[in-house]
């Protein structure tokens, strides 16, 4: 008749799961020398209850750092997040001609839940610098080499060439044409620069005091950029020319009675 004769408790057991996954599959961060960038996802529990994670940070970069900026351990509510941020800076040298890696790793007690790449891209620092003697004094029609030592600064290995703007009428030429160069100051490598004063003319702007400059230009190869510069200044100086000739004239007649004196 639908009449309820007793009622009796039927006791559920909900089992605990523990579960955690990161947001992302991977992070990338783009950062220039001396630089820095933030990565930022998301730690979720997946589980049914209150956890503790731990967040840590896999690497073993040179001149890169990674540095957690949120908290190591965070407590998330079942079906809820946190978000997690790293900090990376780079150093003056870190490489743009490598490749750099980290990972993010989400764990509960000690047991891996889940794990993200990270990828560190370093904006190429193209940094060519030249040591010479910056004035020379010249004369016109004269010829003289140049010693220059290169040295490269930047972050990456470069392949480059040369070339150089003289002042109008004279010739320069560069010896080698062509250069490799490693980063961060590792190297040192020579050139020549050989230069040829034209003569005298009345178009050669070649008066005493006057001064010319001559730019020598570094120039990438694979990217077709001009990645350092210099300058070297010719200070013209005057040219004397010595001419004498000998003239003969009779003396006076007291030269010619000094002259037949007995000394």
């Amino acid at each position: 008749s639908g009449e309820i004769l007793t009622v009796a408790p039927i006791p559920f057991l909900v089992q605990e799961v523990i579960g955690g996954i990161l947001s992302i599959d991977y992070a990338v961060a783009v950062i220039p020398v001396n630089g820095n960038s933030s990565i930022a996802l998301e730690a979720n529990n997946t589980g049914n209850s209150l956890q503790s994670f731990t967040i840590s940070i896999e690497e073993s970069l040179e001149d890169i750092n990674l540095t957690m900026i949120s908290s190591t351990e965070i407590e998330i509510e079942p079906g809820q997040f946190s978000i997690v941020q790293v900090e990376v800076t780079a150093d003056q040298f870190a490489r743009a001609d490598e490749n750099h890696s980290a990972q993010i790793v989400l764990s509960h007690n000690g047991i891996e839940l889940d794990r993200v790449d990270v990828y560190i891209e370093m904006i190429a620092n193209h940094q060519i610098e030249f040591d010479h003697a910056s004035e020379y004094s010249v004369v016109p029609g004269m010829s003289l080499s140049i010693p220059v030592n290169v040295t490269n600064f930047g972050n990456l290995e470069e392949f480059m060439n040369f070339t150089t703007i003289p002042p109008l009428g004279w010739q320069a030429s560069v010896t080698p044409l062509n250069m490799t160069i490693d980063g961060e100051g590792l190297e040192v490598l020579p050139l020549i620069i050989d230069i040829i004063v034209p003569p005298m003319s009345n178009n050669a702007s070649l008066e005493p005091g006057s001064i010319h400059n001559l730019a020598l230009i570094a120039h990438n190869v694979s990217d077709s950029i001009n990645i350092g510069s210099t300058s070297v200044q010719f200070n013209v100086e005057p040219i004397f020319v010595l001419s004498s000739c000998l003239l003969y004239t009779s003396p006076s007649p007291r030269d010619a009675t000094l002259a037949r004196m007995p000394s």
